[in-house]
């Protein structure tokens, strides 16, 4: 299988989900709902779900010129502002065991309130049986993270001891196994951090459904991002360095670098 939208050739061994505003399979001019790009009988071989998310706040898709799949990405306010892999609970998670998780970002750093990229809630306020990055600010610094809940008790943190720029960057997770996880932005050029702490991946039926843009932490939407957030990819596998580092280069150029 090739997939190319707009950039060079991306890693498609273990894709199960493709989400990119560029693609009209994946973002049709009018819709609503952001699909996946890749076929509901190949993506629910290799993954629980196949749904389109649906969104809440965001510019309204009639103007031409706040047309994501022109822009190649969403802007977030921090108020609302988010996609949702359906409305029930605990029904739709794009994951089966370990695998790699990339998003490509751009911070507004207009506060320093802890904000989320998104990824998977939980049933606690806490955000237990969860996984999700998110920027956390202290000791002066807008941290990069990746927060995983195998469990109510064993939070295992990847983050990255640098203030976060304005810039876009790839963000890329990869939980190895149960004691071996890496989080990295622009494939480690830009920062990294590894935690090898064991615990069990948190996906079970207290884990609620994947977001973009904002986490689902018990009854509560939360952690709204603020700035841009362009494609997403999640795989079923772990992927090289080398592999992390053909995502990065496929993208760069569409990112202003």
């Amino acid at each position: 299988m090739s997939v190319n939208i707009g950039s060079k050739p991306i890693v498609t061994s273990g894709l199960t989900h493709l989400y990119d505003q560029l693609s009209p399979v994946s973002m049709p001019y009018g819709s609503d709902v952001w699909y996946n790009h890749l076929p509901d009988s190949y993506s629910e071989k290799h993954a629980h779900k196949s749904k389109g998310m649906a969104k809440t706040g965001i510019a309204v898709y009639g103007s031409k010129t706040a047309h994501a799949h022109l822009k190649g990405y969403d802007t977030y306010d921090g108020s609302g502002d988010y996609w949702e892999m359906a409305a029930s609970t605990h029904t739709d998670l794009p994951s089966i065991g370990y695998g790699t998780f990339i998003i490509w970002a751009r911070h507004s750093r207009s506060n320093t309130s802890t904000r989320t990229v998104g990824g998977w809630g939980g049933s606690s306020s806490s955000g237990y049986y969860g996984s999700w990055g998110e920027v956390y600010y202290t000791s002066s610094k807008l941290k990069p993270q990746w927060n995983e809940y195998g469990s109510s008790s064993s939070n295992r943190q990847c983050t990255i001891d640098k203030d976060l720029d304005a810039m876009w960057h790839m963000w890329t997770y990869r939980n190895v196994s149960a004691s071996v996880r890496n989080f990295s932005l622009d494939c480690g050029d830009w920062g990294s951090a590894s935690n090898t702490s064991s615990a069990n991946r948190p996906f079970n039926t207290n884990t609620y459904n994947f977001h973009i843009g904002s986490l689902r932490k018990g009854s509560s939407h939360m952690l709204g991002w603020t700035g841009d957030l362009g494609p997403w990819y999640n795989y079923n596998r772990e992927l090289s360095d080398a592999e992390v580092r053909q995502m990065y280069n496929a993208n760069k150029d569409r990112f202003n670098y």
